[in-house]
């Protein structure tokens, strides 16, 4: 009984915080909601997702496209082939990739695990070539051993996010099947030990997917990986398979959604969906071993799902109709004291940042 009032009001507490968010957001002017909804495009995607496989060793049950009771399974397997990017195009991406000059934030990871690439020191290599990449990925750091740990660091990784969610063993176990909480947590403590051993400077970022029964581990999580890594994300969990957020009412104005103005999903295949949402390449926006990232990404399939969002015709893209992951609104950014770190707020997640604001 205790424990449920605890939790129900840590709850209540997050989603109060959000709420005030977004009825902060409901009073924007509309001259800054209009600078809010045009997004500019740039000459390449500013942010890059390079699934290097969408194999798993995990069958997280919150995984839409891994778990076995995933909706969007077809005959018990996911509606997208399982495989791993050859190295030629990986590097080849890369390259073209760090030409560019621009600025650009390279993830290593998609719909599966990437240290199942045996190859990745050698893509984070590749990377570290050129000035203007930022190369990193998400793991679930089951196999991050302090060997690979070692190899990443010396190749020149930027930076790593450990998922993690909660703190109790059973819980974490009970939601992130063929995962054990203790190994994970001592390949994470490893890598920020090399980390420091070696003297990079790896920015390093922890996230919680909380689901309804961890809500009372949100302090205590954040108070304990805060004094260790540079950020700490809390998310809540949606269910499988949806693109809504119970936050996003039907009173919010939509805007053209900034994802397809700088970002960019490639397959372990090379072909190009529509956005981190598109789990299994439902949008088809091209194939980059074909006609490159730059070929893609100003390509007519990109240019009309642009369009569509700027006039408002966002039914017409596939995913985009019954979708919310647009709606970040303006973040509402402030300061945590108590823990000496700055704090951002979305409708979608809260971080903490230990930099000053």
């Amino acid at each position: 009984m205790g424990n449920s009032r605890v939790r129900l009001n840590m709850k209540s507490k997050i989603f109060n915080q959000i709420k005030h968010f977004l009825e902060k957001w409901a009073k924007t002017g509309d001259a800054e909601k209009d600078v809010i909804s045009s997004p500019i495009l740039t000459p390449m995607p500013q942010m890059v997702y390079l699934e290097l496989t969408n194999h798993c060793n995990l069958r997280c049950i919150m995984c839409t496209f891994h778990s076995p009771f995933s909706p969007c399974l077809v005959d018990g397997k996911p509606p997208r082939k399982k495989g791993f990017m050859k190295k030629e195009l990986a590097f080849k991406i890369i390259d073209e990739l760090g030409l560019s000059e621009q600025p650009i934030t390279v993830a290593l990871h998609g719909a599966g695990e990437p240290l199942l690439y045996k190859e990745v020191p050698e893509v984070v290599a590749r990377a570290n070539c050129y000035p203007n990449l930022n190369i990193g990925f998400l793991t679930n750091a089951m196999l991050l051993t302090p060997e690979i740990s070692r190899k990443l660091i010396e190749s020149g990784l930027k930076w790593v996010s450990f998922s993690i969610d909660g703190n109790s063993p059973d819980l974490f176990e009970r939601y992130r099947k063929g995962a054990d909480l203790e190994t994970v947590l001592k390949n994470a403590m490893n890598f920020l030990e090399i980390t420091k051993e070696i003297g990079t400077g790896i920015v390093t970022h922890v996230n919680m997917t909380v689901q309804e029964e961890m809500w009372q581990q949100v302090d205590d999580f954040v108070d304990f990986w805060l004094p260790l890594v540079d950020r700490v994300s809390i998310s809540p969990c949606r269910p499988m398979g949806s693109r809504r957020s119970p936050l996003v009412t039907p009173e919010a104005q939509r805007i053209p959604c900034p994802m397809l103005f700088f970002m960019m999903v490639i397959y372990w295949d090379g072909k190009v969906g529509l956005c981190c949402e598109d789990w299994f390449n439902e949008g088809c926006m091209g194939d980059v071993e074909k006609e490159g990232v730059a070929g893609v990404w100003r390509g007519k399939r990109f240019q009309w799902a642009r369009q569509m969002h700027k006039k408002k015709l966002y039914h017409k893209v596939p995913l985009c109709g019954d979708c919310d992951i647009w709606f970040n609104g303006t973040p509402e950014i402030s300061r945590d004291e108590f823990r000496k770190c700055t704090v951002t707020k979305n409708a979608w997640q809260w971080e903490y940042r230990k930099d000053a604001l």
